[in-house]
């Protein structure tokens, strides 16, 4: 998903910002600092965990590596909500100067590439306030950004609609595409009635190739239980204000 402001631009800062209360106990900062960052780790964490976000690519640990790895020429643009003091909402957002289409702009996009198949917003509470801050807080540095790029986000998340809303209503230019979609033929028949009509070697065939990906995709015993102390660790409480 891509947007753009209706207005011209100008600088990048380059500290961490307070944006200051955008309703009453809800408040915005700009992390650009990569200290700052660091001190996020367990408040985020705590986020990822009361947003109920079973997947790791959006637990501090990844989004520090991988910005780590490939965050060289941009800087950070962290968006961060809070309620009364406590992290509502994160934006894991960066900043780049890049050529799209041929024409040079400044971008804000969230932190992804190959290595990263999943990439949001991440709301712990007050979904409502939470993502109408975080656009807020995008408007209010419009001068400094000429795109947003929010990829990698999954169909079905509320990121893609909520943006899309806010940016119609500030009459900024959208564009929306399909990313990272496994490719597939659609059957015209039941699969069983379409296998039962294939040749007897090609059956063969195929049977062994699932039976290969079904032993190379197995779990070890090993894998299963660090991967329950994980999801243990990063759910400590489901409760949301």
């Amino acid at each position: 998903m891509m947007l753009a402001p209706s207005t011209a631009s100008t600088a990048v800062r380059a500290t961490t910002t307070h944006l200051g209360s955008i309703t009453g106990a809800c408040t915005v900062e700009v992390v650009t600092d990569y200290g700052s960052f660091l001190e996020l780790e367990t408040a985020w964490n705590d986020a990822v965990g009361r947003a109920g976000i079973m997947h790791p690519f959006l637990r501090h640990e990844w989004v520090r590596t991988w910005w780590d790895a490939f965050g060289a020429g941009a800087a950070l643009h962290v968006l961060v909500v809070r309620f009364d003091g406590r992290i509502a909402a994160i934006a894991p957002l960066m900043r780049e100067s890049v050529v799209m289409y041929g024409v040079p702009v400044r971008r804000i996009r969230l932190m992804h590439n190959d290595h990263t198949p999943r990439a949001d917003v991440i709301v712990a509470s007050h979904p409502e306030d939470s993502y109408r801050a975080l656009w807020d807080g995008l408007r209010e540095d419009r001068d400094g950004w000429d795109v947003l790029l929010l990829g990698q986000v999954a169909h079905e998340s509320r990121t893609l609609a909520v943006f899309s809303e806010c940016a119609a209503a500030h009459r900024c230019s959208t564009g929306l595409w399909k990313s990272g979609d496994s490719p597939y033929v659609t059957l015209d028949r039941p699969w069983d009635e379409y296998f039962d009509g294939l040749r007897a070697k090609f059956k063969s065939n195929l049977r062994n190739r699932l039976s290969r990906a079904r032993r190379s995709i197995e779990p070890s015993p090993c894998c299963v239980r660090r991967y329950r102390e994980w999801s243990r660790r990063s759910r400590p409480s489901r409760a949301r204000p």
